[in-house]
């Protein structure tokens, strides 16, 4: 998503994408028909950030997370993919996940295989320097179609100026 110039944004967002078919990055109130979250657990309601994705490896270990930023890729770190990117392990991303332990939530996950992964070439893993990596899916994701996937907003407007951009991760 390219951000256009937030004096044009709706009421209350800080940021705002180009005209497309959904909002992004933008947290979504409790959607109808799932649980709240256990009081006190600290968890947030099913949907709230629908950027959130899952790295997982092929066996369902749990490999990291990123961010969703457009229709075909994730914004991760390149420390936990290092190994599984070295030993050409498959990758696949879980998106739209709340409750790994459970498969009871009112909108089901979708999971992307991972068709290329791009670490930055200048990653260095003895100081994290440049811990960044891309990962592009073997198939486009359907956005707007579901409340719990979108895109996170981010400023760029090329790979390459991405990779001028200091980002955290959760």
């Amino acid at each position: 998503p390219v951000v256009t110039n937030q004096n044009f944004c709706q009421t209350g967002l800080e940021r705002c994408c180009a005209t497309q078919g959904y909002q992004c990055g933008t947290r979504n109130p409790p959607i109808a028909g799932s649980r709240p979250p256990l009081a006190g657990s600290g968890q947030a309601n099913f949907g709230a950030y629908p950027w959130q994705a899952v790295i997982l490896a092929q066996d369902s270990t749990f490999q990291g997370s990123g961010a969703l930023i457009d229709h075909l890729h994730v914004l991760t770190v390149a420390h936990r993919l290092n190994e599984s990117t070295v030993l050409g392990r498959p990758l696949r991303v879980r998106l739209g996940e709340w409750d790994a332990s459970s498969a009871s939530e009112p909108i089901p996950a979708q999971e992307y295989q991972v068709a290329r992964v791009f670490v930055h070439p200048q990653y260095s893993a003895s100081n994290l320097r440049n811990n960044i990596a891309i990962l592009r899916l073997a198939a486009n994701v359907p956005l707007g179609q579901t409340p719990s996937i979108t895109t996170v907003t981010i400023l760029y407007s090329s790979f390459d100026q991405l990779f001028n951009y200091t980002f955290i991760i959760t």
